[in-house]
């Protein structure tokens, strides 16, 4: 997904993947001014310039933004300027996976991650929205979201299994991912996803 900007209004963003792209100023990922709520989000491989600072999320144009998380990774963003991650004030509400929390200030849950996120390599076929990171079979995101809150389904529409994982995506399985490519070979086909119905 492309970078939002977000200077007076209200945004939620439920199971997405914001990655990969690049600012000369704040806010690689997003730079907010208004207020942001993030849940089962991943916000991974951005990056910020040096006139600014948060790779992943830059807060507090004028000082008036708000950004709420929940099961969501913030990792593996750069800048040249100030924290990497984030920068400015963001309120944890728990079941986050933070890499590097230096750049910010947030008050991390008892429920909360930091490090490494284990995400393998961004996929996308092409189709809008569809664009994700896998998590690796070694990611402390998996099995550690929040229940209570989490989407039925992930960002691609398949279930959530058992504990929710932190992020977009739900941790799948070798026998899970042979059905998931099945479905994205009929995605991509509609002629055979219109057979497959019949």
């Amino acid at each position: 997904m492309r970078r939002h900007l977000n200077r007076a209004g209200t945004i939620v963003l439920i199971n997405t993947t914001i990655a990969q792209n690049g600012v000369i100023n704040r806010g690689g990922g997003i730079s907010n001014g208004g207020f942001i709520v993030l849940l089962n989000t991943t916000i991974a491989e951005n990056n910020s310039g040096p006139a600014g600072g948060g790779g992943g999320i830059f807060n507090g144009i004028a000082s008036s933004g708000t950004v709420l998380l929940q099961n969501t990774i913030l990792a593996q963003n750069s800048t040249t300027g100030t924290g990497p991650d984030c920068f400015g004030s963001i309120t944890s509400l728990g079941n986050n996976l933070v890499g590097d929390p230096t750049g910010c200030t947030i008050t991390l849950q008892p429920s909360d991650l930091t490090g490494d996120p284990g995400l393998d390599t961004f996929t996308d076929n092409g189709r809008p929205g569809r664009g994700y990171f896998p998590l690796l079979p070694t990611s402390q995101a998996i099995d550690a979201g929040n229940n209570d809150v989490c989407p039925r389904t992930d960002q691609l529409d398949r279930r959530r299994i058992g504990p929710c994982d932190i992020g977009a995506i739900e941790f799948r399985h070798r026998d899970d991912r042979q059905h998931d490519d099945e479905d994205d070979e009929h995605d991509a086909d509609p002629a055979a996803a219109a057979q497959a119905s019949q």
